[in-house]
């Protein structure tokens, strides 16, 4: 069975860039750019949701920390970040996918 090699660096910076990219739409209050950085598949029901946030929107990524990778694949990557608000840690985690033509975008938050 053969695999694919995966310039982890690489990958890395890639998705850290987009992350850090949506993270800046968001704080902006720019919902239709940080839509963008979903799968197209995605789009519609994350752009629902951040309506749905109303003014919290922007505010929601102030709490968050730096990514943690978890697991990073040829097409696939897992990270974690915690959120602490009032004083209580919780651990998330993101999902980004390898699209073609689109390169990493987020699948799952």
């Amino acid at each position: 069975m053969t695999g694919t090699l995966v310039d982890i660096d690489s990958e890395r910076a890639a998705i850290d860039s987009v992350w850090f990219s949506f993270k800046a739409a968001i704080l902006a209050d720019d919902r239709a750019a940080a839509v963008q950085h979903f799968d197209p598949a995605e789009r519609d029901r994350y752009a629902k949701s951040f309506e749905l946030m109303g003014s919290r929107f922007s505010e929601w990524p102030k709490a968050w920390s730096d990514l943690t990778p978890i697991d990073i694949g040829a097409e696939v990557a897992i990270y974690a970040f915690t959120q602490t608000e009032d004083d209580v840690e919780k651990v998330y985690s993101v999902s980004f996918v390898k699209h073609p033509g689109l390169g990493w975008l987020v699948s799952e938050l």
